[in-house]
């Protein structure tokens, strides 16, 4: 066997192997482990914009709210990157929709934390937000369900 043959059969091996571990060119645990860490990163900021608002503490509606945009733009920017089998594409989409709804709700809640601040009305933009979350909560739940029907 010449070195050209052998070099193309190292090749074949590697592809093949690396073929194997992804799973057909597909990240789907790559990308389940990115949507755990970035739920685990936004539950503990959505439960502080929770009682934040509901105790009427705008400085910290505006700092958690940032959070949450910040980090969901992360998120949104990382889902994109990954491509996932067909049996999590429904997950994927979901998820996506979720950290969408939970980007636009950071955002108002830095808007109406700082109208708040300032003697502005905000219930209308913290009401949005409170809607956002609840769609965000719906998209999450199914991309979750679907996650869990693969896994048993």
């Amino acid at each position: 066997m010449n070195k050209n043959h052998l070099i193309i059969l190292l090749i074949f091996i590697v592809a093949t192997i690396a073929y194997g571990c992804t799973g057909g060119g597909y990240q789907d645990r790559q990308w389940e482990y990115s949507m755990a860490r970035h739920t685990s990163l936004l539950s503990p900021y959505l439960k502080t914009v929770s009682d934040a608002s509901r105790s009427g503490d705008f400085k910290t509606l505006v700092t958690y709210g940032q959070y949450i945009a910040d980090d969901t733009q992360k998120a949104i920017d990382e889902n994109n990157q990954f491509k996932v089998s067909p049996k999590l594409q429904e997950a994927q989409k979901e998820w996506g929709l979720a950290i969408q709804d939970y980007n636009s709700a950071g955002k108002l809640m830095v808007k109406a934390g700082n109208e708040a601040l300032a003697n502005i009305d905000a219930v209308a933009d913290i009401n949005q937000s409170s809607e956002y979350l609840k769609t965000g909560n719906n998209h999450y739940n199914r991309a979750n369900q679907v996650c869990l029907s693969i896994h048993g």
